[in-house]
């Protein structure tokens, strides 16, 4: 069969694609002969297709294809997309949630779309997973280089290395040591700085703009003033857009606001009610948050602030908004630019100063290239520009160097930090019993390995070995280190063994008393695993510390932990937050009280729940007498209700609403609702036909099994 044909017919039948860009020319061949590639490109550059294009090469030669990103809501996107191959006959699924599982639709699906950290939970749990999986893609591959998300990147992509009949195709936005990656993994390197909407780069100063090509100015474009509406209104006219990026997520909601005056001249009210489904509901809707009701209200001036504050519904209201053009700016924070495909035809950096633990600094090249490369809409502009505002001369002058003159940060392993090596320490010896050189020799294979060699690292490994030791994770026997049943939970359960080890101290602590709600979001709030970022105010921490002296429980659990460092602030502070949420607190007030908005919320709930779970399997493997408890905590978490209301939320389509209406109607278990029938339910308000026929055969299925 000719391959290439074959493949490229599927990406015009599914995708779209008649004719291909020359650097993907380039890379056609050696993705179709199963070559490990990777392609740095500038965003918006359409490099996603030659990942879509490894994809249709492996299905068509019988094998199946895993797409890595670091995001769910990238995950999201791309599952969207590959789900047209489903017309062809394929198979295709998304898996970015529970760690301590693989779904079976992962063993079936032809294609599976996961973020990095599910990725590698799933080769904890099966390292069978790669068999018969014909191409990797590593998309953002420059990721390898991130804290947080780099090392479960680079392991996964090690074991496909040593795995050998994978496929790696990594995607990658511009890297200036791209070459290193490609030679770890023995990859060609394509690297282009062409985009098919030309964008232009600069800065805005005071009533200009200045346009750079690399560090040399080449063009000056006077405005009317000095203010930013300046700059806004020379790009807003002929239906442009604007991407406005700051550093905080008050300072997005303000400077939407001060702008949405200047905006209302460019949109009509009417359209954009007509134009955007549900939008007047949802002013006026019980259970949206004021602040996404603000939010609401400013689309109706044609602008809106976009954080991770806000819910996933209403980012979505506001980015569909803004990809029709019926809204005209976005002020957003810097986790827009890394979460979705939206380009506008101005791309502004507004604010390149950060807070950091040293002080203030400019943030890096790399998250600056990411927020201007969303400049240019191919559908609307013949080119983008993406401009960085300086205030001071001095400013002028440290941007102009800092972004135009000196290179784009090179990517680098973080795996060498004391929490990757404690994890893939012992995800090795779960995996098969290892000496001591052959750990070293592992970590030898992964990109950290390939550049800087293990020598540095050999003494922080024996101290983790000795750690792990201590901590009952591992022993050694015969020559070899071997992984005790708790390790290997441990490992399984994807949190790191410095949180395992706190969980057993806490359960060994609390053998007979059954603990207090607050004081056990506190353990799982100030973990080493608990990456959400909220962080109090003065105020609701003195808040919160009347609360503790005026409960006499309270007050003696706090008297034995003293509140020192940050993260026990921050833990005291997530506990509250979590104790109100099961207690059936509203949203709404959640977030007058405490300042969390709803996205927020999510992720420290589906966080805490991940934590909380994992305290519950440890408690069980260790026979504690707690885990049924912890068990309820955890799905009450998950839910956000009272005791009483657990055997409600057991039922598909029950949730927090809806069970406290069945419990004020008198139906408290699933028994219950086989008495009082589909009729019985129909009664209850917003329980129509098909919902009560639903919830009961869901309640007959539960009271079937309980027998």
């Amino acid at each position: 069969m000719n391959a290439s044909n074959d493949v490229l017919n599927v990406l015009n039948e599914i995708f779209g694609i008649r004719d291909l860009y020359h650097y993907q020319k380039r890379a056609l061949p050696h993705v179709l002969n199963g070559k490990n590639i990777i392609v740095a490109a500038p965003t918006a550059a359409g490099k996603t297709i030659i990942g879509y294009i490894g994809t249709i090469n492996a299905l068509l030669y019988g094998k199946r294809a895993i797409y890595l990103t670091p995001l769910k809501t990238l995950a999201e996107e791309k599952h969207r997309e590959l789900k047209g191959l489903e017309r062809l006959g394929y198979s295709i699924t998304i898996s970015t949630g529970d760690y301590d599982k693989v779904e079976r639709e992962v063993y079936k699906s032809d294609v599976v779309v996961c973020t990095y950290e599910k990725f590698d939970s799933m080769l904890r749990h099966d390292k069978s997973i790669l068999r018969n999986v014909g191409v990797l893609i590593a998309d953002e591959i420059h990721m390898i280089g991130d804290p947080e998300r780099g090392p479960p990147l680079e392991i996964s992509i090690t074991k496909a290395l040593i795995n050998r009949d994978t496929q790696i195709i990594g995607l990658s936005a511009t890297m200036p040591n791209g070459d290193d990656l490609a030679k770890w993994m023995d990859a060609v390197y394509i690297q282009t700085d062409w985009r098919p909407v030309k964008l232009y780069k600069g800065i805005h100063f005071m009533d200009r703009i200045i346009i750079y090509d690399g560090s040399e100015p080449v063009d000056y474009i006077p405005l009317e003033g000095n203010e930013i509406t300046h700059l806004l209104k020379y790009f807003l006219e002929n239906r442009g857009q604007a991407l406005i990026f700051v550093n905080s997520r008050n300072r997005a909601e303000n400077m939407a606001d001060k702008l949405s005056n200047f905006s209302s001249r460019y949109v009509n009210p009417e359209v954009i009610l007509r134009s955007v489904p549900g939008l007047l509901r949802d002013l006026s809707r019980e259970g949206v948050t004021e602040l996404e009701k603000k939010d609401y209200q400013l689309m109706l001036k044609g602008i809106a602030f976009h954080h991770a504050g806000l819910s996933l519904a209403a980012r979505s209201t506001i980015e569909h908004a803004f990809l029709n053009n019926v809204i005209k700016i976005i002020v957003a924070t810097p986790t827009l630019a890394a979460g979705c495909n939206l380009p506008a035809r101005l791309s502004f950096v507004l604010d390149v100063y950060r807070f950091y633990r040293h002080g203030i600094d400019l943030i890096s090249r790399r998250e600056v290239e990411q927020m201007i490369g969303r400049a240019g809409r191919p559908q609307y502009d013949k080119e983008g520009y993406g401009l960085i505002h300086a205030t001071t001369r001095r400013s002028l002058e440290e941007i102009y160097q800092k972004y135009f003159v000196r290179p784009i940060e090179p990517v680098y392993s973080n795996l060498s930090n004391r929490r990757a090596l404690r994890s893939y320490t012992l995800s090795f010896i779960v995996e098969s019993p290892q000496t001591y050189d052959s750990i070293i020799t592992l970590f030898s294979k992964t990109f950290f390995g390939w550049i800087f060699g293990t020598d540095n690292i050999k003494d922080i490994v024996s101290k983790v070995l000795t750690y792990l030791m201590i901590e009952d994770f591992v022993k050694y026997d015969n020559g070899a280190y071997k992984a005790t049943l708790l390790g290997k939970r441990v490992s399984e359960l994807y949190i790191d063994p410095m949180t395992a080890a706190e969980f057993k101290r806490f359960l060994m602590e609390n053998p007979s008393e059954r603990p207090h709600p607050i004081e056990v979001f506190f353990i799982v709030s100030r973990t080493p695993d608990m990456s959400v970022r909220i962080s109090p105010t003065k105020s609701k921490i003195a808040h919160i510390l009347e609360i503790i002296d005026s409960d006499k429980a309270l007050s003696e659990i706090f008297s034995k932990r003293e509140i020192e460092t940050e993260s026990d602030v921050r833990g005291l502070f997530m506990a509250f937050i979590l104790n109100d949420w099961i207690n059936e607190v509203p949203e709404g007030l959640l977030y007058e009280k405490w300042g969390v908005g709803i996205g927020d919320l999510r992720v420290l709930t589906s966080t805490a729940e991940w934590l909380l779970y994992s305290l519950t399997e440890i408690s069980r493997l260790l026979n504690t007498p707690h885990h049924e408890y912890l068990a309820g905590l955890t799905t009450r978490v998950r839910y956000g209700v009272k005791e009483e209301l657990l055997p409600l939320v057991a039922i598909k389509n029950v949730g927090r609403k809806r069970a406290r209406e069945l419990y004020r109607a008198g139906i408290r278990t699933p028994n219950d609702i086989i008495k009082v029938g589909i009729s019985g339910l129909k009664r209850i308000p917003g329980i129509g036909d098909e919902l009560a026929k639903s919830i009961y055969e869901e309640a007959l299925k539960l009271t079937q099994d309980y027998r």
